[in-house]
């Protein structure tokens, strides 16, 4: 039933977002991500603007914690896509 298979994807998306820590937002200069659950790690992360460009991609690592960069982005808004899976936060940079 596709009803059943999309609440099942909607559940497991909604446990891995709290299982996630993203913080400071607004970032100035550094954008940590943690993953609070020990069976979650980052693996990939995507940063896009609000018309959907790719800024920022970092991928193949493993880790439950990453600190990413973000001094040099203009201040806006912007979205961030872990691990691929449709894990998407919004994110504001203010400087």
């Amino acid at each position: 039933d596709t009803n059943f298979c999309s609440l099942v994807a909607n559940i497991h998306r909604i446990n891995v977002e709290k299982s996630l820590s993203i913080y400071p937002n607004p970032a100035t200069n550094l954008l940590h991500i943690k993953a609070d659950n020990a069976k979650f790690n980052i693996n990939s992360i995507r940063i896009q603007n609000i018309t959907g460009e790719t800024i920022l991609e970092q991928n193949n690592f493993y880790e439950r914690e990453k600190v990413v960069d973000v001094s040099k982005l203009p201040d806006g808004l912007y979205f961030l896509s872990i691990n691929g899976q449709g894990i998407q936060q919004k994110i504001v940079v203010k400087h």
